[in-house]
Formats: structure tokens, sequence, C-alpha cells
């Protein structure tokens, strides 16, 4: 009887183990698949995609729907209740991480649609930041159509429309696996998470001799 009375608390004691160590779980651990984004909008779907010069285009987010928004030929997906609160959030690279309260109202942003070195730029004249989440199906995603664009490609910040130098937000350890740029080249995607309104473009491509890592 004694026998079985420590087997049971073996068994006890390993259940316990394994249990306390999933609890402990944090980002590092979580499967791939959280941090897999959503796929792109289908082809047939997608405006024509042409050269765009200084296109202006006004959209609304409201706080609670999930915004999907075509930018010309681009794309972006505003999640409910993802937007901080511009009053009380702050805003610049210390902020990104940090937790906030979302918007309750809705909020009119401008993108300006453009190109540069031959690759797509897209510009929001609101300073806005995201809610940080894990799971990349709940985060704010931009997809950009670039022709010229392959695996090396990557969706880079570029802090105004102007910017001399564009910065590889997933350069860091901490930040690569969230804010990896995919390809799909079936129909010329590239896309990310972005974690802020700002000037995003498509470096690293075929046509300008960049060795960038792969986005895929």
């Amino acid at each position: 009887m004694r026998s079985l009375r420590l087997s049971v608390a073996a068994v006890s004691g390993v259940v316990f183990t394994i249990i306390a160590a999933a609890c402990g779980q944090d980002l590092t651990t979580q499967p791939a698949s959280a941090l897999r984004p959503p796929l792109p909008p289908t082809f047939d779907a997608a405006p024509t995609l042409s050269s765009v010069t200084n296109l202006a285009i006004p959209f609304v987010i409201k706080p609670y729907d999930d915004n999907r928004i075509w930018l010309g030929p681009h794309y972006l997906v505003i999640p409910a209740n993802s937007v901080c609160d511009p009053a009380t959030s702050g805003y610049g690279d210390t902020m990104w991480n940090r937790p906030c309260d979302t918007i309750k109202r809705s909020i009119t942003v401008i993108a300006t649609v453009t190109t540069k070195n031959g690759h797509p730029l897209v510009e929001f004249d609101t300073h806005l930041r995201f809610k940080p989440t894990p799971d990349n199906s709940a985060a704010v995603m931009l997809y950009l159509r670039d022709p010229n664009a392959n695996s090396a490609s990557k969706i880079t910040w570029c802090p105004t429309i102007v910017s001399a130098v564009c910065i590889d937000e997933s350069a860091s350890a901490s930040n690569a696996p969230q804010l990896k740029t995919w390809f799909d080249n079936s129909s010329f995607w590239v896309y990310r998470r972005i974690q802020h309104f700002s000037g995003y473009n498509v470096t690293g491509s075929r046509d300008d001799g960049s060795d960038s890592t792969s986005g895929q």
C-alpha cells in the first residue's frame, strides 16, 4: 500500500510540473503558426496594379469594426480595438510594445501612395500606434504590391516620406519574429505587421542589388 501511495505522489508531481511549465509559456515558446500573418487578398480582388504618383486616399478607422482598406493597389487591415488612443498612448520607438487604451471614436487618416526608388511607398498623415498582440491574426497588417519584389524584399519604416534612410524594424532579435516581412510570389504581395503609422517602403528586391535576409 505504501508503494502505491508513493507512485501516485510521483505521478502527481510530474503532472504538476507539466502544467506549471505550460502556464509559464511566453512569446518565445508560442507555436510558429501564431506568428504567421493572415494571407493577402486574392489577386482577382485587387485593383489593377499601375504606376502611382502621389495618390492621396482618405479613410476612416472605426474602433469596433475590422477595417479592411484598399490604398490604390495596396491593402491595409486594422482589426477592431487595435488602435491606441493618441491622447494617452504616447508615440515613439520606445512605446511600440507598451500596452495602451484603445480609441472609442472614429479617426480619419489620409494615406499618400507613391513610389520611392521604383518601389511602393505609403505614408500616413496621422501618427498612431497599435495595441501590441502576440498573435499576427489580431495585428495591423500592411500589404504592398510590388512587381519588382522577391523573397529578399522587406517593408522598412521611413519616418517621413522624404527620409533619406528607412529602417529595418525586424533587425533586432526581439522584433525579428513579429516584424518579419512575407512575400507571395503569385501576385507580388509584400506584407508584414506594422506597429504604428508613419511611412513604409519596400526594399531589398532583385533590382536594387540588395542582399537582404529573405522575407519568407
